[in-house]
């Protein structure tokens, strides 16, 4: 198969025009290269797909290499530029979709998340070479950052707008405490997946002002809601885009090292609920998977009286504690939220006053409170109780859980404070 090899050096209008015999664009960049003598490596390349072919950018020596099918009939050889048309734009690697979260305190993470859409019938191993390429300029953008990187890249070969109806054809996710980037290939794996199940689902959005333009975005829920039918059911959970599974053993907590990491990605589809009840329930089953303990609990803050409420619950016996309500100077609550962190009480401390939820549940040996909060507003808290490992929480987990309730606390102030006992109450029997 032959191929036409345009070389160029950015900013110059003398290009090299080279002929090759390959029998992928891949080969006839490789081919091009040797060519002309060059032997180093391709990392840190730029790779965008054409539908016949590739462009590809060495931004070291900024130099690129426009790759396309030779037409029918074409000299054994090329050198003068105007006999070579000159390549059409590229239509793939466009970015359809971008996060980025650069590290803060509070979350100690930088993330770049990119979704990208190449020419249909894109192969596994294209979609493949063009998520290395596009992860090597990231990590390059991102050297003299301090460690603590999360990168998620996905490709998918047809446009779509909203929620895409197909997985795309490859995923790549890099971590830099691991040093190593994991490639799937989730259409291959839905190919061998029942019909009924649930096409895959959007791009991970977190951002309160990017669910703002989402055309699946929900309306704002009264605080003083007075309907006692409860919302739809939410779409049956779903393997999120790009995600992996975790394995480790049950009960066992993810490890301090994946924990932020892992909660941030998870934590993206938080905005898509539908009010503060479902968010609460949301947010419990995020942090107790990962956070596996007797019991958790969510406040939210009733502002007309003053007091906190019990919205939600999970574990064993905490049911029984929603809609009890607590006024805001109680002693743990009011602790977390005048420091305006996750308290963590670990096995060396206690507990020093009588906490009524906490008897009812068998007593606190270990213990985090998350303030929900915005712009020193109260909003409420989320509560965890007792790791069924037997060991303390850690300052580590408490900032991560401190990290889910300032999600929370995102969500509430955007979608309202639900605190009517009709709505809690059919949650419960439900």
């Amino acid at each position: 198969m032959r191929w036409l090899v345009d070389v160029t050096a950015l900013g110059s209008t003398e290009k090299d025009s080279l002929l090759v015999e390959a029998d992928s664009w891949q080969g006839a960049l490789q081919v091009a290269r040797a060519k002309r003598g060059e032997t180093d490596g391709m990392a840190g390349f730029s790779i965008d797909l054409l539908n016949e072919g590739c462009r590809a950018v060495d931004p070291g020596s900024r130099v690129s290499y426009d790759v396309r099918r030779a037409p029918e009939g074409s000299p054994g050889s090329l050198r003068a530029p105007a006999a070579v048309p000159r390549p059409q734009p590229p239509t793939a690697s466009k970015i359809v979709f971008k996060r980025e979260q650069d590290r803060t305190r509070a979350l100690p993470l930088t993330y770049r998340e990119y979704v990208y859409v190449a020419p249909l019938g894109t192969t596994e191993a294209a979609a493949e070479a063009l998520l290395r390429g596009q992860l090597e300029r990231i990590r390059t953008s991102l050297a003299n950052l301090p460690a603590g990187k999360l990168v998620n890249l996905a490709v998918f070969d047809r446009p779509f707008e909203g929620k895409p109806t197909i997985p795309p054809v490859a995923t790549l996710e890099w971590k830099d405490w691991r040093d190593a980037e994991t490639v799937t290939f989730p259409r291959q794996a839905a190919e061998h997946v029942a019909p009924t199940v649930p096409p895959a689902p959007a791009p991970a959005i977190a951002s309160v002002v990017v669910v703002q333009r989402d055309p699946f975005a929900i309306p704002k829920v009264a605080t003083s809601s007075t309907s006692t039918a409860p919302p739809p059911p939410a779409p049956p959970s779903q393997p999120r885009r790009g995600s992996t599974p975790r394995l480790r053993a049950p009960g066992a907590r993810v490890r301090e090292e994946d924990l932020i990491a892992d909660l941030f990605e998870a934590m993206s589809d938080l905005h898509f609920l539908r009010d503060a009840i479902e968010a609460g329930d949301f947010c419990l089953a995020q942090v107790m998977e990962r956070l596996p303990c007797q019991a958790g609990l969510v406040h939210l803050y009733d502002i007309d009286r003053r007091e906190f409420v019990i919205t939600n619950s999970l574990g064993s016996g905490a049911g029984a504690l929603l809609l009890r309500r607590h006024p805001e100077s109680e002693p743990m609550l009011s602790k977390a939220m005048r420091g305006r962190k996750a308290l963590v009480i670990g096995a060396a401390e206690s507990v020093t006053s009588p906490i009524d939820r906490y008897q009812s549940l068998g007593g606190p040996r270990s213990v985090i409170v998350a303030p929900v909060m915005q712009a020193g507003r109260f909003l409420g808290a989320i509560e965890l109780l007792n790791p069924t490992d037997g060991q303390p929480f850690t300052e580590v987990e408490g900032n991560a859980v401190m990290y889910v309730a300032e999600q929370l606390a995102e969500y509430v102030a955007t979608h309202g404070v639900v605190t009517d006992p009709d709505r809690i109450g059919t949650r419960r029997s439900g």
